[in-house]
Parts: structure tokens; sequence; C-alpha cells
């Protein structure tokens, strides 16, 4: 079952959860990053806007950690917590050390430059 749909907004590929439990899940994932990095990405603490930039590393970052740590591919974002939460009991017990790592290591795609 497809717990998110796609959408083109400019260049940008936007995701959204399907059924409410997935959004729930993915909006936890998300305040534990912001939680566990803000000292790795500069940014504040507190419940404030964050650059873009900051955000994809942070969410990029952050799943790529969780792939790595699962072992696991990451085509759906709910199917990679839903395995999270079979390996811990909870979001929080999950070894943030090396999701972090992951997401400081985190680089965007270099961009084409006209020459």
């Amino acid at each position: 079952m497809r717990t998110f749909n796609q959408a083109l907004i400019g260049r940008a590929k936007m995701v959204s959860c399907n059924t409410q439990i997935a959004q729930i899940n993915c909006s936890t994932l998300h305040s534990i990053y912001r939680e566990r990095a803000p000292f790795t990405l500069k940014i504040s603490p507190a419940n404030t806007e964050i650059a873009h930039n900051k955000a994809m590393q942070l969410q990029c970052g952050g799943l790529k950690g969780l792939q790595n740590v699962l072992q696991a591919d990451a085509c759906n974002v709910h199917a990679l917590i839903q395995k999270s939460l079979e390996k811990e009991d909870s979001m929080v017990d999950l070894p943030w050390q090396e999701i972090v790592a992951a997401i400081a290591l985190w680089k965007p795609r270099q961009r084409f430059k006209n020459t």
C-alpha cells in the first residue's frame, strides 16, 4: 500500500502522506531530527524557521542515516519508519549519533554550471 503522494512544485518533488498515521510518524521523525541535530546544522534548537538548504540537509541526511542504520532502501519513508519501530521500541531509541553524522555529511547535488 502506498502511503504517500508525489507532486511537482516548480522543479522540486514534494512528498505528502496518504494516511494520518504516516503523517504523524513523519512529523515525529522530523521533530526528533530537529531536536538531535541543531549543533550539527548550526541552527537554533527552538521551533523557528530554518533555511531551505538546512531543511534539505536535515531531511535528506536524516533519511540517509536512517537508511544506513536499518540497512534498508528508503523508497517509502513510512515503511522505513515502520522498520525502525520493529527494531526499536521508539524512534527516540535509534542510534542517533550515526544518524546525525549522516545529516552532517549530506551535501546537495552540484548545480550545473553554464560555461
